[in-house]
C-alpha cells in the first residue's frame, strides 16, 4: 500500500500515483477536498487533508517554509497514525510535504520524493534569511525544534524544511530535456507521465495563441495584461487562462475581440489547436507544450521557470521574452512565420512520448521497497509512538 502525500504541485503527484495504481498497487492519496475529483479519476483512493497552515498567504520563500513547518508540527501526529493503522509501506510526498518526511522517517517507512522542479543540486549548507525576518526565522526553529523533541526527526534549516530531499526523488522530465545529468544516487528521470497529446489541429486560420501562467503565479493581472495588449491586433485568435486565480475579467476589460478569457481550460486540448504557448515555463507547461509540439514564448515569473525557459530556448523550441509588449508581440509572429521552433517542439515531444517513465518508476518502487531505509523499523514504531 502506498500513501501519496499531495501538496503544492498536485498535477505531477498526481500522474505518479495514476502510473502506481495502473502497475496494481494500492494507492491513498492525501489531498484538498478542492481535489478530490481530479484525484479519484485517476484510480486512487482519495483521503482528505489540508493543513491548514500551508494555505496562509506569504512574502517570502521564508515564511512559506515557516507556514510549512508550523503545518508540520500540528499534523504530523495524525499522519503518523494513518500511515501505521493502515499499513503503509511506501511514501511518496511532494518535495514542499514535509510532514511525510517527518512521519515516513520517524515510523522507518521509505519514502521517494515527489520533485517536478528543474533538478538542480540539493541545497547543502544553511542560507542566511533576508534582515528583517528574524520573527519568521525563529518561527521556523520553534517548529523544527518541537518536532525533533517530539518525533526524532530533525527537519534541518529553513530551506530544508521548505524543500525536501531523500535517499530515492523522481523527476518529471529526462535528461535530454533538463541538460542536467550530474544528478545524485537516486536521481530518477520519469518523464512527463502524460500520455500522447490529443489529436493536433493546429491548421486553423486565424492562428491561436494560448497564454496561461499556471495555478500559482497567476496572480498579477498587470502580466496578463501586458499579453493581450501585445496581441491585441495581431491576426491571431488568443484564449487566455487564468488558471482559476483571483485576476477577474473585471481588471482585464476591455478586451480586444481576438481575445478569449476563460478561468480554467482543458490546456493540453487547447494546446492540440495551438500553434504558440505564451507561458511562465513551468515544468508541466513546458512538457505539455512539448508534447503538443507547440513552440513557447516563455516569462519566467518566478521559482525554477527561468532555468526551464532557458532549456526551451536551448533546445530551440522557443524564446526567453523579456516583459515588454513589442517583445512578446515580435517573439510570437517569429514562431509563427519560422517553422523551425515549432517542428523542434515535435521532435522533443515525439521523443517523450517514446520515453519509459513507467518503467523507471517501477524500477525506483521496487529498489526502495526491497532496500530498506535507515530510521525505527515498523515493528518498533508502537512503542515509540507511545512514548513521544
Amino acid at each position: 500500500m502506498f500513501h501519496i502525500g499531495l501538496g503544492g504541485h498536485l498535477g505531477p503527484a498526481t500522474r505518479l500515483g495514476a502510473v502506481l495504481s495502473r502497475q496494481g498497487h494500492e494507492v491513498l492519496a492525501w489531498g484538498p477536498a478542492a481535489n478530490r475529483a481530479q484525484i479519484e479519476v485517476e484510480g486512487v483512493q482519495f483521503v482528505e487533508h489540508e493543513p491548514l497552515a500551508v494555505n496562509e498567504p506569504f512574502t517570502s520563500l521564508l515564511e512559506f517554509s515557516a507556514n510549512l513547518a508550523a503545518a508540520t508540527d500540528a499534523c504530523v501526529e495524525e499522519v503518523i497514525e494513518e500511515l501505521f493503522d493502515r499499513d503503509v509501506e511506501l511514501v511518496v510526498h511532494d518535495l514542499h510535504v514535509p510532514w511525510g518526511r517527518v512521519a515516513s522517517d520517524f515510523l522507518g517507512i521509505p519514502r521517494i520524493v515527489s520533485n517536478p522542479l528543474f533538478p538542480e543540486p540539493n541545497p547543502t549548507r544553511p542560507v542566511t534569511p533576508a534582515a528583517g525576518r528574524e520573527r519568521t526565522y525563529e518561527r521556523v526553529e520553534a517548529a523544527r525544534l518541537s518536532i525533533a523533541r517530539k518525533w526524532g526527526v530533525e527537519l534541518g534549516d529553513w530551506n530544508y524544511a521548505m524543500t525536501s530531499t531523500g535517499s530515492a526523488s523522481v523527476s518529471y522530465t529526462t535528461a535530454h530535456i533538463s541538460g542536467v545529468t550530474d544528478v545524485s544516487e537516486g536521481w530518477c528521470y520519469a518523464g512527463p507521465l502524460l500520455g500522447p497529446s490529443p489529436s493536433a489541429v493546429q491548421d486553423a486560420e486565424p492562428p491561436l495563441v494560448y497564454v496561461a501562467f499556471g495555478t500559482y503565479f497567476n496572480t498579477n493581472a498587470a502580466i496578463f495584461k501586458l499579453v493581450i495588449a501585445a496581441l491585441a491586433d495581431e491576426p491571431v485568435e488568443v484564449v487566455v487562462s487564468t488558471g482559476r486565480s483571483k485576476v477577474t475579467a473585471t481588471e482585464l476589460e476591455p478586451l480586444p475581440s481576438n481575445v478569449h478569457l476563460y478561468d480554467f481550460v482543458a490546456s493540453r486540448e487547447v494546446l492540440a489547436r495551438a500553434r504558440v504557448h505564451v507561458t511562465h515555463a513551468g515544468c508541466s507547461s513546458v512538457h505539455e507544450s512539448l508534447l503538443a509540439g507547440v513552440p513557447m514564448a516563455c516569462l519566467p515569473l518566478g521559482s525554477d521557470q527561468a532555468s526551464w525557459a532557458q532549456r526551451v530556448a536551448d533546445l530551440g523550441a522557443g524564446e526567453v521574452v523579456d516583459m515588454w509588449p513589442n517583445a512578446v508581440r515580435a517573439a510570437v509572429r517569429g514562431m509563427l512565420e519560422d517553422p523551425r521552433a515549432a517542428a523542434r517542439a515535435r521532435e522533443l515531444g515525439e521523443q517523450l512520448v517514446r520515453y519509459d517513465g513507467e518503467a523507471r518508476v517501477a524500477a525506483i518502487v521496487e529498489r526502495e521497497l526491497t532496500g530498506g531505509v535507515a530510521g525505527i523499523p515498523l515493528r518498533d514504531a508502537a512503542s515509540r509512538r507511545a512514548s513521544a
